[in-house]
């Protein structure tokens, strides 16, 4: 058990520098899911983004981007039913049930996107493109925010001003 617990650690390790995995530990100082998580400055971070975000926008109608999963059990929002539970076409849904993972996503027709540093990784290309059409975007700290153009009138400048 301790083996496989320190690989995981090990992979996150060599992967993670400049996402969530940080050598200095700032504080734990998380509630609710993440109470007791010992995190660096990356993950406190994003939470406090998040949490402003989620503030000023609501939370009806929210999708967490790759590496952002975890928020929807620390923000008490639902996980989406009948989306992957992390975006890996061949690997976490079958290639043949794609159409249908996208169909179903587009039809979710979501307020607000919030990914980590702009991060898409393994997202359907059908995706990106609705991402990229159909958002007003703009950087909140680490954060990659998007409205959904529906609700953002003509009028109003290009990037949803920070919170």
């Amino acid at each position: 058990m301790s083996l496989s617990v320190g690989g995981s650690r090990a992979r996150v390790r060599l992967i993670g520098p400049g996402a969530f995995y940080e050598p200095t530990v700032v504080a734990t100082g998380f509630g609710g899911f993440l109470e007791g998580v010992e995190a660096g400055a990356t993950l406190h971070d994003v939470d406090e983004r998040v949490r402003e975000v989620l503030d000023r926008f609501g939370t009806e109608g929210v999708f967490f981007g790759p590496r952002m999963q975890w928020a929807y059990a620390a923000y008490g929002l639902p996980s989406p039913v009948g989306e992957p539970v992390w975006w890996h076409a061949g690997v976490s849904y079958a290639l043949a049930d794609e159409p249908a993972v996208i169909a179903t996503w587009l039809a979710r027709h979501y307020r607000l996107v919030i990914f980590f540093k702009a991060d898409r990784t393994y997202l359907p290309p059908a995706l990106i493109e609705s991402l990229d059409s159909g958002y007003r975007v703009a950087r909140i700290g680490s954060l990659l925010v998007g409205v959904h153009s529906d609700l953002v009138p003509p009028e109003a400048p290009a990037d949803p001003p920070a919170p």
